[in-house]
């Protein structure tokens, strides 16, 4: 992993090349995901345990939300919310719209949150983590409403299936 996110953007112009580095984070870079109600919004999970929202049409730097104790690994979207998985187990949820960020926390991994994904509704949030676990959030509750511990090892990749509202 870098320190820096190179972008690439479609490009209309013949002048330009396309491609944007974005070189300002000071450690390494643990997860991106692009925001799907804003289409110029990326928000960057680093190893500083922050997540840097940047603006790629202006080129600039929107907000740094700060508050976890370790590296942010894990990021996703539902709607103006933005949830980072954190190498401490927990997951805070950051209302990207408002300058107090940190609506929530969930509690329940006891190792890495290494992958969040929303339900296509947006009520649930599935997270997996180096604890071998699997845990299943709505949108009103702080602790799993569900939990899978079957696992023999760390689940880093989810998915929720895509013509169903739910996980």
């Amino acid at each position: 992993l870098e320190k820096c996110v190179t972008i690439r953007k479609q490009v209309v112009s013949t002048q330009s090349t396309g491609i944007m580095e974005l070189t300002e984070h000071t450690s390494q870079v643990g997860s991106v995901q692009w925001s799907p109600i804003v289409p110029e919004y990326v928000a960057i999970g680093d190893y500083d345990n922050k997540v840097c929202l940047w603006n790629i049409e202006k080129q600039s730097l929107v907000r740094v939300m700060s508050g976890h104790t370790d590296r942010v690994g894990s990021l996703a979207w539902n709607e103006y919310i933005l949830s980072s998985g954190s190498r401490s187990g927990n997951i805070f949820h950051h209302d990207v719209r408002v300058s107090d960020h940190h609506v929530a926390t969930l509690v329940g991994h006891d190792l890495e949150v290494c992958g969040l994904t929303y339900s296509r509704d947006g009520k649930y949030l599935a997270s997996g983590g180096n604890d071998n676990k699997v845990m299943i959030w709505t949108d009103r509750e702080t602790t799993p409403v569900h939990q899978l511990i079957e696992h023999s090892a760390a689940v880093k990749a989810l998915a929720c299936p895509p013509l169903q509202r739910t996980c």
